[in-house]
């Protein structure tokens, strides 16, 4: 819990941990099937999402990392861009067959340049006009969708230093969000992988989210 409020309304971080070894399984077995990381914790997420609310079409935004098209240009770094990630799940598929489809969907999608589509119109736009006129324009937007999963990958222990000490935890987070809205990070340090996210609401919709944190590492766990 980060803080509280008078209008019952709290900041929560929730967190939960996933052994190096689980991972490892996971990571071989996802290999075998030509899937990545990304499309297991993306499967394990969206078979959360469609258990809790009894769907089995969902549609997830996918954060991109768009470093891959600057090669030694600097700055574009800091945009982001979003593969869109639709699935449609069968009724009691085992979580192999649903990754199965999840990476054939991801491997669509990273065929495409959809994911600068919304940067490349924010350039065009920006170049059409003044740096007042724009931020005018576009400054307030909301950018955040209500539903998100952001892969921060590895956190790499040789670099990250604090004050020169040596740093035994970390973990990467995304954006604080107003509940229902709700995105999950996933980050690993030392071998462990763990799935987080900020989340403000009550105590009632908390329940909520951690329900949906223990189903995916339930499910992730499952394939294993």
């Amino acid at each position: 819990q980060i803080y509280d409020k008078a209008d019952n309304e709290n900041a929560y971080v929730i967190e939960r941990t996933i052994p190096g070894a689980t991972m490892s399984k996971v990571h071989a077995l996802a290999k075998q099937q030509g899937a990545t990381l990304n499309d297991v914790f993306l499967t394990a997420y969206v078979r959360a999402l469609g258990k809790l609310y009894g769907v089995n079409k969902i549609n997830i935004p996918c954060t991109v990392d768009l470093r891959k098209y600057a090669k030694d240009k600097p700055g574009i770094g800091n945009l982001t861009g979003t593969y869109n990630f639709s699935i449609k799940m069968k009724d009691g598929a085992a979580f192999g067959e649903t990754l199965s489809v999840a990476s054939v969907v991801m491997q669509k999608q990273k065929k495409t340049k959809n994911d600068i589509a919304g940067p490349m119109l924010l350039v065009s736009k920006y170049e059409k006009s003044t740096l007042e006129k724009f931020l005018k324009l576009y400054g307030g937007m909301e950018t955040s969708a209500s539903s998100d999963y952001t892969n921060l990958g590895v956190l790499d222990n040789l670099r990250l230093v604090f004050d020169g000490a040596a740093v035994k935890n970390a973990i990467g987070y995304s954006g604080l969000n107003k509940a229902p809205c709700f995105q999950i990070a996933v980050s690993s340090f030392k071998g462990e992988t763990t799935i987080s996210s900020l989340v403000r609401c009550s105590k009632e919709e908390k329940k909520k989210a951690d329900s949906i944190l223990n189903t995916i590492v339930k499910e992730i766990k499952s394939f294993s």
